[in-house]
């Protein structure tokens, strides 16, 4: 059944609209020394974003920039709460990224690849400076910062202002007017153009306010490095990109981060004056191959592994990502992408290396409950939660270790979520869309 164009222009009731702040909320509560309660509620924003984009197609547009909204300003507050109570409201980058790409891999109507005409003839040219614009935002990191008093901080991504002022010089602004129309049901609607504006200046600006002890504003995100992670994931889930070449990307691009960060702390030193130490390391790297010894040590970079991980999940859940057929992920090639992604976790967590390991046990217990259905509703989890137990004991240093426990009670809280939603995604006879017959 082919949709009718009308059902480009439905959009989510308002009650999904008052339902962003609930899953942008951020608790921290320090019970003890060792022991936290943290409760997240963002890791449900990609399944909230493929489930309307199901539902209702391109009019999920308007209900993602609601959620840009509180990817711009994060205002944090603390309570005096037995201890203190930390709250927030935050949509970080990453999760807008994911819920953005699962919007565009389960929208029904599809959106369709945007027209040739929306670029103007110099794309061609300028589109290489955007390698620049990417090496300055994720690689050097220039984003220089300006302290006004000790309340205010403003600060300017280079990088991003580069690569936006290079799209703005390459749009047929025409043609956008007709996509923002297609997109939006009409293109002179104010309110979500100036939502898409407040998140653009988001990316190019970030600033900080401490109006008091107990309320802090802040406005953007001075990194976008967590964009790896979720390029990482995205490009094969959507099979742009195979699973291979991707992790070569990410050996090169952690690698030229190392060397970066290496070549950096020369220069720093021999600005110093210090060129005798940094002589003396140079050799020691050209004799035995490790890092300078006065900056940081050699080790896995801190966001390598779960970016492999990340990739080896997206090869997983590529074909039922593309093809939205459950069967086509119960084969063994999908079950050995699955235990590679789930074993590189717990190594990252057994080595205290990286971060989004929550993110990836939830996709991981997504997986398992589209594989194994109603027994990966139970065993599922289970694995998850001892596999990470036997990760945390396997740490090196017991006090790190009970100080990590309670974080089970906060991944049990997500993933058993997570395993019934692949469980519900994965049987035909329930409908998640609009409860129509195709």
């Amino acid at each position: 059944m082919v949709d009718s164009p009308t059902k480009h222009s439905i959009r989510p009731s308002w009650g999904w609209y008052l339902f962003v702040p609930l899953l942008s909320l951020q608790i921290y509560w320090p019970i003890t020394d060792l022991f936290s309660l943290s409760i997240v509620c963002f890791v449900f924003l990609p399944v909230v974003a493929a489930f309307l984009a199901h539902r209702h197609g391109t009019g999920v547009v308007t209900w993602l920039l609601t959620v840009a909204l509180f990817a711009a300003f994060n205002p944090a507050f603390t309570f005096e709460f037995m201890d203190y109570v930390d709250i927030e409201l935050d949509v970080p980058i990453h999760i807008l990224l994911l819920s953005i790409a699962a919007a565009i891999a389960f929208s029904d109507p599809r959106f369709g690849r945007p027209e040739r005409s929306l670029v103007r003839p110099r794309w061609s040219k300028l589109k290489w400076l955007l390698v620049p614009a990417l090496i300055m935002t994720l690689l050097a990191r220039w984003a220089p910062d300006w302290e006004l008093g000790d309340e205010y901080l403003v600060g300017l991504d280079v990088g991003i202002a580069l690569a936006i002022v290079v799209l703005a010089a390459s749009v047929n602004f025409g043609a956008l007017r007709d996509e923002v129309a297609r997109l939006l049901g009409a293109a002179n609607k104010p309110l979500p153009m100036l939502l898409f504006a407040i998140f653009v200046l988001s990316l190019i600006f970030f600033a900080e306010a401490e109006i008091s002890d107990e309320f802090l504003l802040r406005f953007g995100d001075s990194t976008l490095r967590p964009s790896v992670f979720v390029l990482a994931f995205a490009l094969p889930a959507f099979g742009v990109v195979g699973w291979r070449i991707m992790v070569v990307a990410l050996l090169a691009f952690y690698a030229l981060d190392w060397l970066y960060g290496w070549i950096e702390d020369a220069i720093v030193s021999m600005l110093e004056n210090d060129e005798e130490v940094v002589f003396d390391e140079i050799e020691r790297v050209i004799v035995t191959g490790s890092r300078i010894a006065t900056g940081p040590s050699l080790s896995i970079p801190s966001g390598l592994l779960p970016a492999v991980s990340a990739t080896l999940l997206g090869a997983a859940i590529e074909p039922y990502w593309r093809h939205k057929d459950a069967a086509l992920v119960r084969n063994g090639r999908s079950s050995t992408f699955l235990f590679l992604s789930f074993a590189l976790v717990l190594v990252g967590v057994a080595l205290d290396v990286g971060g989004y390991w929550t993110l990836l046990l939830c996709g991981c217990a997504f997986m398992i409950g589209l594989t194994w259905q109603i027994r990966g509703l139970i065993s599922g989890p289970l694995i998850i939660l001892i596999g990470y137990l036997l990760a945390l004991v396997l740490t090196f240093g017991g006090y790190y270790a009970t100080a990590r426990v309670y974080y089970l009670v906060s991944i049990g809280f997500v993933v058993l979520p997570f395993a019934l939603i692949g469980l519900l995604a994965g049987r035909p006879a329930i409908s998640i869309g609009r409860g129509e017959s195709s």
